[in-house]
Formats: structure tokens, C-alpha cells, sequence
């Protein structure tokens, strides 16, 4: 009989525990930049769960979804053929999303990564259009 109580009675804390507000749980599937201020990330949050995208703001995803955050392109490293690391992946999400990417989402910055990159620089006017990611380029994308 005593053992039935403590089963019962721990029941009831458990209870309590999974009915507290829950923690914030997300599994980082981006990495992080070097970069400090609002950087991009993507995360894949449990079901129900709430994760800060930017300061002051949040956003519920559904499970197995992911969600790109936005991005500061100040400070941000050039680009060019050769490249690798979670800013390459991130232009080449942004490009593929623009429909202007068909390739790899490896983050490794290569020919056909520098083509998508001319490709944008071309359509917005950038000069010169020269396929690598800078200044001018990365505010584009961030604005894109």
C-alpha cells in the first residue's frame, strides 16, 4: 500500500512538472557565424515550443519545420570562390529562394555559386557584377 501511495504521489509531481511552462528547446541546425548582432540561424524546434528570432520577437514553427532568421549585413566577411562557412550557406539559401540557385547547399562558394551571385548583382544594378559577395551585395540579399 505504501508503495502505491509514493506511485501515486509521483505521479502527481510529474503532472505539475509537465503542466510548468515549458522550456525553450531548439536544436541549432545551422551553426553560428562569427559575427556578433543579429545573425542568421535556423532552428528546428519541438512541437508547441517558442524560439526568439530577434529581439523582441518570436515565432511557433510546426515540428520538423525550419525557420531562417533575418540577418545584419554590416560587418560581414567578402565572399568569393573559395569561400566556405555558414554565411556561403546563407547566400546560397537566399539565392535559391530567389530562384536564382539550383545548386548544392554545401557552404562551399564555387562557380556555380559566383554565377547565382553575378546573376543577383545583375538584376539589382550592382556594379560591378563580379560574383563575389560583398558590402553592397550582402544589404542587397538582406533586403531581398
Amino acid at each position: 500500500m505504501a508503495i502505491f501511495g509514493l506511485a501515486v504521489l509521483s505521479v502527481i509531481v510529474l503532472i505539475n512538472v509537465i503542466d510548468d511552462e515549458p522550456a525553450q528547446l531548439a536544436v541549432n541546425t545551422a551553426g553560428s557565424s562569427q559575427d556578433s548582432g543579429d545573425t542568421a540561424t535556423t532552428t528546428t524546434t519541438l512541437p508547441g515550443t517558442t524560439a526568439t528570432t530577434k529581439p523582441g520577437t518570436t515565432a511557433t514553427t510546426k515540428p520538423g519545420t525550419t525557420a531562417t532568421t533575418a540577418f545584419n549585413p554590416a560587418g560581414r566577411a567578402t565572399l568569393t570562390i573559395g569561400s566556405s562557412g555558414a554565411d556561403v550557406l546563407l547566400v546560397q539559401q537566399r539565392l535559391t529562394a530567389l530562384g536564382l540557385y539550383s545548386g548544392p547547399l554545401d557552404s562551399s562558394y564555387g562557380p556555380s555559386t559566383a554565377a547565382a551571385v553575378t546573376q543577383f548583382q545583375t538584376q539589382k544594378g550592382l556594379t560591378p557584377a563580379d560574383g563575389q559577395v560583398g558590402p553592397a551585395t550582402w544589404t542587397a540579399l538582406a533586403g531581398a
